[in-house]
């Protein structure tokens, strides 16, 4: 029996959750998605289950209350969570300098940032 495969999206838009949710399991069957409308709520929820730990963690950069980067900076805090894998991204053309996001992000430990061509 191949092993799950535990993702957490943190995402403000359901319909980006849904087609993230779609494409993971077309990928891997066995995936298993957990989702946060925003980094407060996916604090929230990871820190009322301290038995939580995703395999991979994708994060929005731009979201209401805390933004991605916020949260990503929070998450590292997070003994158990501080190995894992976060991925961060936007759709937005809100940031104008990826750049500067990139090196914060790989500041505090994330592995990757996705940043498209604009």
């Amino acid at each position: 029996m191949k092993p799950s495969l535990i993702t957490l999206l943190i995402d403000d838009d359901r319909d980006d959750q849904e087609i993230f949710s779609l494409v993971m399991r077309e990928i891997y069957d066995k995936a298993e998605c957990v989702f946060a409308t925003d980094g407060i709520y996916a604090l929230e929820k990871i820190k009322s289950n301290t038995s939580f730990i995703p395999d991979l963690i994708f994060i929005d950069i731009n979201m209401p209350r805390m933004n991605g980067i916020q949260c990503l900076a929070e998450i590292k805090k997070i003994k158990r969570l501080q190995n894992v894998p976060a991925y961060m991204y936007s759709t937005s053309r809100k940031y104008q300098s990826l750049k500067n996001v990139k090196s914060w992000a790989l500041r505090i430990s994330s592995r990757s940032i996705l940043i498209p061509k604009i």
